[in-house]
């Protein structure tokens, strides 16, 4: 029940971890779109987007890795903040507008040594095992956001409780 959650992951947290609650960022940079993400934004493998990685953590604890891709074409007029977000959290942006519409979501595992696996485990000081995510598409008016969130272990176990 924790991945197929439809609400705002972001204010769960908080609603946990209170003033606790922060977001470390990790990356935000420009990239270009694999094969996968490219069929999920409908815009061509290789196109430039723009890439945003961060741990959202819970008294500095690390308890959800998450990235985000930002086509060039959602990044116009109110929207061209989601590119300086700095450790604003994105899904409180997202789910705060009435225009925005989450789409599909895809429930997965990633294994230790799989790429996903080493960009969450870089940080931390010891890595997980498999660890469970899902993946979003947001649909703004200007265009598709796709937002991964893989469940550090102690995460499932605080939004279990």
């Amino acid at each position: 029940p924790v991945l197929l959650h439809p609400g705002s992951l972001t204010a769960r947290l908080r609603a946990r971890c209170g003033a606790a609650f922060s977001v470390r960022v990790l990356a935000e940079s420009p990239g270009r779109l694999g094969a996968t993400e490219a069929v999920q934004l409908q815009l061509p493998a290789g196109a430039l987007v723009c890439w945003r990685e961060v741990y959202l953590c819970c008294h500095g604890q690390p308890v959800v890795y998450a990235c985000s891709l930002l086509p060039r074409a959602a990044l116009r007029g109110e929207w061209r903040d989601l590119v300086r977000l700095g450790s604003r959290p994105l899904g409180e942006m997202l789910f705060s507008h009435s225009r925005v519409r989450r789409g599909s979501m895809d429930i997965g595992q990633i294994r230790p040594g799989s790429p996903r696996h080493r960009a969450l485990s870089r940080g931390l000081v010891v890595p997980p095992g498999p660890v469970w995510g899902r993946r979003s598409t947001f649909m703004l008016p200007t265009a598709p956001v796709v937002v991964s969130e893989f469940f550090l272990p102690v995460a499932l176990d605080m939004l279990h409780a």
